[in-house]
């Protein structure tokens, strides 16, 4: 593998509705733009029939409130340094999510942040529409912060980092992305590849391992190998000279591995490569994605394939 093309962040764009749940991304944006010397794109769009409350919350319907709302949380940000300004797009919108890709491809941030819980539909909106649309177009990546019951989010403190490896796909803009957050964060990079065993196959993979499973084991047994092989291959990468980087190769189900080995190494972050389509055509679909996202309590941050 060749030295990794850098990765920075300059703007990082973070969409609000007036909710303490959405501001749950702003300990994160902060302490990001801290580091990399970046600004905050503060947005909110107006959204047509808007409910009167989100999330237990007054709704931001009056342009005029809007903006007084963004500029007070863009001068807070200010008086701590922080570089940030605000947009409020005037026109009602029936589709928030394009809305907020259109102002992305205006604004040209290098990483959008979205908070994903909400209740029903609000959860889909975030995670299922504005982040899918986002990687879908492959513009920027895309950081998922997990608030707790009460709304809140913990500071944004990144020790370990975890980055899942798909042999099958180009993971240059993942660990680009990896190697300049270690950097800033000083932190341990662990570089995970999870191979199938033959009863954990899924979908197209599952149908040789039942006809022939001997040969089966003995692919997947030569599968573990060459993990191994290439995830050392990439922590002696030139781009990863000087951080402290681990490298693990595990066997089972790539969801149910990916959350063990996370939860058991303290991870403060999980960067996954995403093609943001559905189906078990290769490791880092949209469904894993979804599948480890709607489990996972550490903050997501989703690279375009």
């Amino acid at each position: 593998m060749n030295q990794i093309t850098p990765f920075d962040i300059k703007k990082l764009l973070v969409p609000l509705d007036g909710s303490r749940l959405a501001e749950s991304t702003l300990p994160a944006a902060m302490r990001i733009t801290s580091l990399f010397a970046a600004k905050i794109i503060l947005l909110h769009i107006r959204e047509q029939k808007a409910p009167s409350t989100i999330h237990g919350e007054k709704h931001l319907s009056d342009p005029a409130e809007a903006n007084r709302y963004l500029q007070s949380i863009a001068e807070k940000l200010q008086s701590d340094g922080i570089d940030a300004e605000w947009h409020v797009h005037d026109s009602l919108e029936g589709d928030v999510a394009r809305s907020i890709i259109d102002h992305a491809n205006e604004f040209n941030p290098d990483l959008v942040a979205l908070c994903t819980h909400g209740k029903g539909g609000v959860r889909d909106l975030l995670f299922g529409n504005i982040a899918q649309q986002a990687l879908n177009l492959g513009k920027w990546p895309i950081l998922l912060i997990h608030p707790d019951h009460r709304g809140m989010a913990s500071d944004f403190n990144l020790r370990n980092i975890l980055i899942p490896i798909d042999r099958e796909h180009d993971q240059e803009a993942s660990l680009s992305v990896a190697a300049a957050l270690g950097e800033r964060f000083s932190a341990s990079l662990r570089l995970l590849e999870v191979v199938p065993t033959l009863e954990t196959l899924s979908g197209e993979k599952s149908v040789p391992g039942s006809l022939l499973p001997v040969t089966t084991r003995a692919i997947l047994d030569i599968a573990q190998q060459e993990g191994s092989e290439f995830v050392e291959m990439i922590a002696r990468n030139e781009s990863f000279s000087g951080l402290d980087v681990h490298t693990e190769i595990l066997r089972g189900d790539p969801v149910q591995s990916v959350l063990e080995y996370a939860t058991g190494s303290d991870t403060d972050l999980i960067i996954l490569s995403s093609h943001a389509r559905t189906g078990f055509s290769a490791l880092f679909s949209g469904s894993f994605t979804s599948r480890i996202s709607s489990k996972v309590k550490c903050p997501l941050l989703l690279v375009r394939i």
